[in-house]
């Protein structure tokens, strides 16, 4: 290159590591990674990597805790090791490092003090030293997976920023293990008791010449959950779905005082509605279980001795439950109204359509898969909402109606544990297959709910974008 004057300039080589975007790693130059000084903190990290892991299994097996101490000796000594090779190479200290190390160490002498099974205290059992290696072992794992990181990184505002994801990523990840347990037990000892004939027959208590009979089922209860999903929804559909226009489509006073009361609503405790609803079917209990007014409240089955009351009506458990769910369908209602964009809003007045006709030709169908997502979450957390029905549903033996006694999967479940002597006698044995049968259509609510939200937004919005 040649200078205006004549001379010679030197060219400046490129900077490869801009050039080449192969050398980087997360924002940070690999020649930086390189460095000895830094390169050293991988022995704390793949020694971090293998304390997670058996902290992780010390939670679950007591077999992994004879290997707590050793790890715990491994991070320690990697932690000393980085601290004094960074301490000759730089003359730094590295304080945390070094802190990290004398931590672990204490949980050494801690582990090597205690005994292997522990009991006392206000503890009504024995507990294996398990329950303290395993949490020790993720802390520490932890604190130094975040440290190594971070010097490994040079200390740089993305190592700043990946220091934090072990932090993170712990709590998920064990709550992901304990889902996976819960999970895999549940289907693992649900499918083993289900049967056809679980499924076809309902139970019912018979009194014989010999005793009393029984017939072993969820017939009635599978039956009933859809009705109460249904009838929830027909309830919480037009409120909640107008609440959520007048939240979105005409703000004012009106509009506040809903947004207010839908939020209020959202906030109060499943166990204060079932109180609720309970406080209702006692308030009725002085009305003649044939009058209209305590059908519609108690619900009610005839025998040979006429008619008698039940603990709570279909009806009156949807009532409580479509209070439960209307704030999930107002919100998402807004949302989708909200989502409208501003250039159809403005095509729409522009063209000299009426309020009323655009919110029924444009508005609502391009909300149309929100509502229809909100339905569906909706009718999953009827189904599932055990604490309004706690007190109010029966096994259903005498049958499924607006008018009946209430019943679901959701207490069947309850109820073959803490539930009526003669229905825990006989069907405890199938409390995980009812749990799975409910696991099984609140998943399929959620996952329909995502695929109908597709296809929706494919149909109205794509034809409304397109045109």
């Amino acid at each position: 290159m040649t200078a205006i004057n004549g001379t010679s300039v030197p060219r400046i080589p490129p900077d490869e590591s801009a050039a080449d975007p192969q050398r980087l790693l997360f924002g940070v130059s690999l020649e930086a990674v390189r460095r000895p000084e830094r390169l050293v903190f991988a022995l704390p990290l793949a020694g971090a990597a293998v304390g997670a892991a058996v902290g992780g299994a010390a939670l679950f097996s007591n077999a992994a805790d004879a290997f707590a101490v050793p790890v715990l000796g491994l991070l320690g000594m990697s932690l000393l090791v980085a601290a004094a090779y960074l301490r000759t190479r730089n003359d730094t200290l590295d304080r945390a490092a070094l802190i990290l190390a004398g931590l672990c160490l204490a949980a050494i002498a801690l582990l090597l003090v205690l005994p292997e099974w522990m009991y006392g205290g206000n503890v009504n059992g024995i507990v294996h030293r398990s329950v303290v290696s395993g949490p020790l072992l993720l802390v520490l794992s932890t604190a130094t997976a975040a440290h190594a990181i971070r010097m490994l990184l040079g200390a740089s505002p993305s190592g700043q920023d990946l220091a934090l994801y072990p932090v993170f990523a712990l709590p998920i990840v064990l709550a992901l293990i304990a889902y996976g347990i819960v999970l895999g037990r549940v289907i693992v000892s649900g499918v083993g008791s289900l049967s056809l004939d679980l499924l076809t027959t309902a139970w019912r208590q018979d009194q014989g010449v010999t005793g009393f009979t029984y017939q072993l089922g969820f017939f009635n209860n599978i039956m009933g959950t859809f009705l109460l999903i249904a009838m929830t929804l027909l309830l919480a559909i037009f409120p909640g779905v107008g609440a959520g226009v007048f939240m979105s489509e005409y703000p004012g006073r009106v509009a506040r005082v809903i947004n207010f009361c839908t939020t209020m609503l959202r906030a109060i405790s499943m166990f204060i509605i079932g109180a609720a609803a309970l406080g209702l079917v006692h308030a009725a209990g002085s009305l003649d279980p044939g009058s209209f007014l305590s059908q519609l409240i108690r619900g009610s089955y005839a025998d040979a001795t006429g008619i008698r009351p039940e603990k709570g009506s279909f009806l009156t458990a949807s009532l409580f439950l479509a209070l439960l769910v209307m704030p999930v369908i107002a919100r998402l209602t807004e949302e989708g109204l909200r989502s409208v964009p501003r250039e159809i809003r403005e095509g729409t007045v522009a063209l000299g359509a009426t309020d009323g006709y655009g919110l029924r030709r444009i508005l609502l169908p391009w909300a149309a898969p929100n509502i229809l997502t909100a339905l569906l979450i909706a009718g999953a957390e009827a189904a599932g909402s055990l604490a309004i029905l706690m007190f109010l549903a029966g096994p259903g033996q005498n049958g499924v109606g607006p008018l009946n006694g209430v019943t679901s999967l959701d207490y069947a479940v309850f109820a073959t544990r803490y539930g009526p002597r003669t229905y825990f006698d006989t069907m405890r044995q199938y409390q995980s297959t009812a749990a799975l049968l409910l696991l099984l259509l609140t998943l399929g609510l959620t996952a329909l709910a995502m695929v109908l939200q597709r296809r929706f937004a494919k149909r109205y919005r794509g034809s409304m974008i397109a045109n």
